[in-house]
């Protein structure tokens, strides 16, 4: 934008743009605004603010600039200040604020040159703060000087928000050493968040009257678990909430526990308990109630929380023949509130491919299975399948995890390579903690080995499965469905699950659906086709390519191969009789007849779509 380096090259061109005047009206403005800025900094007299700074003698430099910024602004009464925001603001004002009700101080990029102290007497100073919320306190701001104020008094406080605490130890004594030196109000509430869960150990004792909370609420998210801790008849709340992720369930179980006994027991009288994640992510529910003795209401928000707190609730030594060797860890409890459910339900599953039902006779439920097939041990579907964490962490809820173990072959990764050359382009592997995190295993197993543990395990827990029974009519009433079946026999219930998928005709449960909707029946072509086989151990000594031979047989590999059209995905399973180590691979075909099933696609028909 240098007026005199563009006007002399303009002049020899002979001005071929049209935007050339820019380089006048630009520099002309930029000298404009300048001139006008110098002129209002001479007016208000800026060296002032900075005196000497001037000076050619380094013996007369004047100090750091923002203690007189300091001295300046933050000195004397402020009298009608109601709000104040200091953002990576060094220091703390020395005022007295009259009438300052919401205080908020916040420090991420830069280090604070204040003690304890100070935060203290800016507090004593500002008698009528209402809410007042501290954002990036150091962690080890309790040791940096000894505190010499004693309790300041906030007698119109609301709201306390501390959270965020920078640094690598345990926020639990600054915010214990802060708490302390600060009375409440009785109504007032306390928030303490962005605690790193893995920081919290020993003492947790945070509130100063533990004995007056008698309620606690306990929500776990996938990322979060948050404790609040409040009492009847009053706004009052203390809350703590930790971040949990890269948590163990060991650690995060000592921080909830810790946390109930330094605060709250044994006072507690009720307890609600909301939770994303199963019980064995983050806390052992016998661990937990042994931390609430007087617990008398206990509220739970979800259904599958339930079968591992009655397991929990049920006494010490039901066993023993003696009454006294017996143990309950709450013995005052009187009311559980469960989750709402349905008191009956019928599963019509006419297909080969249905499987039992979980085992929901736990929670109250009254199941029947009706199958097609005659048995519920065998399928004619003979192929592997995965079962992630998400899965095999209910299964091993309901008491399915040493037969899963037995049956399957757990996952240690994944390796990715391209279809036409087999060059492994990518590998990811399953990590202990990561798989701890989720609360199960990711397992490779048969399909057959699957239906005959779920269906063990639905008749151990009460369950009724009825072999044979092809289901001609469902009737979706909605005071009492019933289903029909080719016998004649009709068999009702309050909630009719139907898993008859929609390619064994004649997926009774699609028609209804659709027929609700006012939809029509029918399938849009893909393009694609899916081939499955299985494969024993030593037919893999037949393949001519030895470094494939040698991936294929890593243990718990799972092999995915990726092409334009084509793909495919082997993993290693167990046979369901002997247990001899299978190999099961499936194909993903583009240009296979959009007419073949499983049931006519023979062995030359596969090959021949896999060609090109």
């Amino acid at each position: 934008m240098n007026t005199a380096r563009s006007f002399g090259p303009a002049v020899v061109t002979g001005f071929p743009y049209d935007s050339h005047w820019i380089y006048w009206l630009g520099p002309f403005l930029g000298s404009l605004l300048g001139s006008g800025f110098y002129t209002i900094l001479k007016h208000i007299k800026y060296w002032r603010f900075n005196p000497g700074q001037d000076t050619v003698d380094f013996r007369e430099s004047p100090g750091d600039p923002m203690n007189n910024v300091k001295d300046a602004l933050c000195r004397g009464d402020t009298p009608r200040l109601k709000h104040l925001q200091f953002h990576d603001i060094p220091f703390l004002p020395a005022n007295h604020f009259a009438a300052l009700t919401d205080l908020s101080l916040s420090y991420y990029d830069s280090p604070i040159a204040w003690a304890l102290d100070d935060l203290l007497g800016l507090l004593s100073r500002s008698p009528m703060l209402q809410k007042v919320r501290l954002d990036g306190l150091p962690c080890d701001l309790h040791l940096r000087q000894s505190t010499s104020i004693s309790a300041v008094a906030l007698a119109h406080l609301k709201s306390l928000e501390i959270g965020d605490c920078l640094g690598y130890l345990s926020p639990v004594p600054t915010l214990r050493l802060l708490l302390s030196h600060i009375t409440l109000p009785p109504d007032a509430s306390v928030r303490i968040y962005g605690v790193e869960a893995c920081r919290v150990s020993g003492t947790v004792e945070l509130t100063q009257t533990p004995d007056e909370w008698s309620t606690l609420d306990i929500n776990m998210t996938f990322s979060t678990l948050t404790l609040v801790l409040s009492r009847p008849l009053s706004h009052a709340t203390f809350s703590l909430q930790l971040n949990t992720g890269g948590t163990s369930t060991a650690l995060l179980e000592q921080a909830v526990t810790g946390f109930i006994r330094d605060n709250a027991n044994p006072y507690l009288r009720t307890v609600t308990i909301s939770s994303q994640r199963g019980w064995s992510s983050w806390c052992d529910p016998r661990v937990l109630f042994s931390t609430l003795p007087g617990v008398e209401v206990l509220e739970v928000g979800e259904c599958y929380l339930v079968p591992p707190l009655l397991d929990a609730l049920r006494p010490l030594g039901a066993e023993a023949s003696h009454p006294e060797a017996r143990q309950l860890l709450c013995p005052n409890l009187s009311t559980l509130r469960l989750p709402p459910r349905p008191s009956s339900s019928s599963s019509a599953a006419p297909s080969p491919a249905s499987l039992p039902p979980s085992p929901s006779r736990r929670v109250g439920h009254k199941v029947t299975v009706l199958e097609a097939m005659d048995t519920f041990h065998e399928t004619p579907l003979g192929a592997g399948c995965r079962i992630p964490p998400n899965a095999t962490k209910l299964f091993y809820r309901w008491g399915m995890e040493e037969r899963l173990r037995k049956a399957s072959v757990k996952s240690q990764g994944i390796l990715f390579a391209q279809y036409d050359s087999g060059s492994v382009v990518g590998s990811h592997e399953w990590e202990e903690e990561v798989l701890e995190e989720t609360g199960g295993d990711f397992l490779l197993m048969h399909y057959s080995d699957l239906r005959r543990i779920l269906a063990e395990s639905a008749e151990e827990h009460g369950a009724t499965l009825r072999g044979g029974c092809q289901v001609v009519s469902i009737e979706p009433d909605t005071d009492r469905p019933y289903v029909t079946l080719a016998t004649g026999e009709v068999i009702t219930g309050d909630v009719v699950i139907g898993a008859d998928g929609c390619h064994v005709p004649p997926y009774h449960c699609r028609r209804i659906i659709l027929e609700a909707l006012g939809q029509e029946d029918r399938e849009t072509p893909t393009g694609m086709q899916l081939f499955n086989v299985l494969l024993p151990e030593s037919a893999l000594n037949q393949l001519e390519d030895k470094e494939l031979v040698g991936q294929l047989r890593q243990t718990g590999k799972v092999f995915t191969w990726f092409g334009p059209g084509y793909g495919a995905l082997g993993f290693p399973v167990k046979e369901p009789t002997t247990g001899e180590p299978l190999f099961t691979i499936y194909v993903y075909a583009s240009r296979a007849d959009q007419n073949m099933t499983i049931a006519n696609a023979g062995r030359e028909e596969l090959l021949e779509s896999l060609k090109g």
